[in-house]
């Protein structure tokens, strides 16, 4: 809303022009923008970049309030040759299904991202009672324990994963 004063010659206020803009298109737009640098479109997870912001955040946490936490890295076995082998549909289906199975089994979780094509990772706030190694069991079996379904086959995937914890790494 913008609201201005209209003068006369004598410099009286004579009367008052309103001019009002209908702005929720562009907040919109701008939603959506921010929503596309921060998350990847095919699994709904966050992107490099957020998880890049996050990751910095966390090491401000750790240096400014001693924080702990752990970095976990999830990468797909073997993903290149299911992509070369079931085609770029099939393989946007199962990173899709990788993406809800481990938002399905994370809640202690500062971000959960995508942070390359099969590649996904998590930071994670480390209480001295959080066990970091039966986290990443879970994440693993998430991933790996029951066989996802690709164009009428079954398809039983594998995942490495790395942990670092800070500040012990």
């Amino acid at each position: 809303t913008q609201i201005n004063a209209i003068k006369d010659e004598t410099d009286q206020i004579k009367y008052f022009a309103g001019l009002i803009s209908d702005l929720s298109d562009r907040k919109a737009t701008d939603e959506k923008l921010d929503y596309l640098l921060n998350y990847d479109s095919l699994t709904k997870l966050a992107n490099r970049v957020q998880f890049q912001n996050q990751l910095h955040r966390a090491l401000v946490r750790f240096q400014n309030d001693g924080l702990p936490f752990a970095l976990v890295l999830m990468d797909i076995d073997r993903f290149k040759h299911f992509n070369e082998s079931f085609g770029h549909k099939a393989s946007d289906q199962i990173l899709q299904s990788i993406g809800e199975r481990l938002s399905n089994n994370v809640q202690r979780v500062d971000v959960l991202a995508r942070v390359g094509g099969n590649e996904f990772a998590c930071i994670v706030a480390c209480s001295p009672t959080f066990d970091i190694t039966k986290f990443a069991s879970r994440l693993f079996e998430s991933l790996t324990d029951k066989p996802y379904q690709v164009a009428g086959h079954e398809v039983v995937l594998s995942c490495s994963i790395g942990i670092a914890l800070v500040p012990e790494h």
